[in-house]
């Protein structure tokens, strides 16, 4: 694997152990973590690594337990201090979701010689409206309730000042039928009378919905009484 971020920025490493059933176990926190030139880059027990200087390291982990004994490497590309941010964006710009929905952010910055490089670590992270949507660091927003959000994200790179923003529209979810009444719930009458009967629905939005007609009626005693539908 092969990344590449400016200096003072971050990129996050994962371990994954595959296992001899075909199973996968993040071990990203179970393995040790080392870099070969610490003057390019530094990295940390959680496998995040930070670069300090231009220049190409490797990325090492390793997992020792009992007669196991595995790594991997990836290679880290740090760029130039000379190397300035031309736009910082949001991808996606713009989303239209459901109560319970998460989205995922991510913070991109094209820079002086036209390189695309993903800062959403790197990001600081917000909501305009936490009733309607929160957002975590690392730039995954959880959809609350219906209304609109911006989701506002701030990055700093040599001392100057980045931002920019998402839209995000949480739709009311359909209402759902929560109950059902009949009415009259207590009805005598002689042999050969009619009694007609309403069926309502009781809808999530609290609404009622008048649905006599798409109900399918029955009688649980028909030598006593018949239902037409």
């Amino acid at each position: 694997a092969y990344s590449r971020i400016l200096p003072q920025f971050t990129q996050q490493y994962a371990a994954v152990a595959l296992l001899s059933d075909g199973s996968s176990v993040d071990i990203t926190r179970h393995v040790g973590w080392s870099v070969d030139n610490g003057a390019i880059a530094s990295i940390d027990t959680g496998g995040l690594a930070r670069g300090l200087a231009d220049g190409v390291t490797d990325v090492s982990a390793r997992y020792v337990g009992g007669a196991t004994d595995l790594s991997d490497t990836a290679t880290l590309a740090v760029r130039s201090q000379a190397v300035t941010i031309e736009s910082f964006f949001l991808e996606p710009i713009e989303s239209i979701v459901l109560p319970g929905t998460r989205v995922t952010y991510r913070a991109i910055v094209v820079t002086s010689d036209n390189e695309r490089l993903d800062v959403t670590a790197d990001a600081t992270w917000l909501s305009s409206d936490t009733a309607v949507a929160v957002v975590d660091s690392t730039g995954v927003a959880t959809a609350v309730a219906a209304g609109d959000a911006e989701i506002p994200a701030t990055l700093r790179y040599r001392a100057l000042p980045y931002a920019a923003a998402a839209d995000l529209r949480v739709l009311a979810p359909a209402p759902v039928v929560t109950d059902l009444r009949v009415s009259p719930q207590w009805a005598e009458v002689l042999v050969g009378q009619e009694q007609a009967y309403r069926a309502e629905a009781v809808l999530s939005d609290h609404s009622v919905v008048d649905v006599t007609h798409l109900a399918h009626w029955h009688s649980e005693a028909p030598a006593v009484a018949i239902v037409s539908l």
